[in-house]
């Protein structure tokens, strides 16, 4: 998996029913990246943006959902989200870890 502009992957959140494969729509070496994916729930869009602070780098997620209708909104918001906030610390350093890999070219 390559952070550029275009690159594709699979995702199989815990407890999901089915994979979600996301996209990464734009990429800024060491400043920013987006990515979004179709959910059954309806589209999700993130945007990482990471910023060089006294000891490391700062890393700031922000979440867009675009719910197929009201009925997806209201899972979503009841049951998604709150998972979502709960495993995101695990997710970003996940994430942090292959940047560092690409970075060092491994």
């Amino acid at each position: 998996f390559f952070f550029e502009k275009g690159a594709k992957a699979t995702l199989l959140p815990k407890g999901a029913p089915e994979a979600v494969s996301i996209e990464i729509t734009e990429c800024e070496p060491n400043c920013c990246f987006s990515d979004e994916g179709q959910t059954p729930l309806g589209l999700i869009k993130l945007l990482h943006t990471l910023d060089v602070v006294d000891d490391g780098i700062k890393i700031t997620h922000t979440l867009q959902m675009f719910p197929h209708n009201e009925q997806t909104q209201a899972i979503f918001e009841q049951h998604l989200y709150p998972k979502l906030q709960k495993e995101l610390p695990e997710s970003v350093k996940n994430l942090a870890r292959l940047a560092e890999r690409e970075s060092a070219g491994v």
